[in-house]
């Protein structure tokens, strides 16, 4: 087993090696609870690590606004604001995005999440509207000749949009190195900046009461 594991890392990234080993792992188990074997062949192999580094990219604010530039439309420019300043997964969570989920007077909107709603008390969160942000939502606002339900309403199509392709192609025309997994890594370089800003805000008022 532990040789077969080596042979999936050889081929797989790493995060695919532990999806494979674990769902192997649910099937090895569920032989020996019916009785079928008696242990587990892969008892004792851990399955790794489902986070691949080397797809790890931060995106720079002078990046974002590059991209920004590159966009052929505001809902691409509003899509790239709330994955990057948000920290919004996608398609997912800007999709579902509502104006009524929006409350300017308190620079904040609800994001309903697909991914953790089935969990009591995490079905979605608030989200500050940092100024950033709020300068591509307003002018998406302003822009909108109807007021629609939806904050952004092209690109809903499944079958005609793939987010994915579209924005490797603003990539491009932005000039910049690519981005692999562009909605996790947009996510990611909002949440390295959100923590670095809330730890040394932190230190700071604990090295003043030191």
């Amino acid at each position: 087993m532990k040789q077969w594991k080596e042979s999936l890392r050889e081929t797989l990234a790493e995060s695919t090696t532990a999806g494979t080993i674990t769902k192997t792992k649910a099937v090895f188990n569920w032989a020996v609870q019916s009785g079928m074997i008696e242990k587990s062949p892969l008892e004792g192999v851990g399955r790794g690590s489902f986070v691949n580094r080397e797809k790890d990219r931060f995106i720079t604010p002078e990046e974002y606004r590059r991209l920004l530039d590159a966009c052929p439309c505001q809902d691409w420019k509003a899509i790239i604001a709330l994955a990057r300043h948000g920290g919004l997964r996608a398609p997912s969570e800007i999709l579902r995005l509502r104006w009524s989920d929006v409350n300017w007077e308190k620079g904040r909107f609800y994001v309903t999440s697909s991914k953790t709603e089935h969990h009591a008390g995490k079905e979605g969160r608030l989200v500050p509207i940092f100024p950033v942000l709020r300068e591509e939502l307003e002018k998406l606002y302003f822009a909108q000749p109807e007021k629609t339900e939806f904050v952004v309403t092209r690109y809903r199509d499944p079958e005609r949009s793939n987010l994915g392709t579209q924005f490797a192609r603003i990539v491009r025309m932005a000039g910049i190195e690519p981005v692999p997994r562009p909605f996790d890594n947009m996510r990611a370089s909002r949440s390295t900046e959100i923590y670095a800003e809330y730890h040394d805000t932190k230190q700071t008022r604990h090295n003043s009461i030191v």
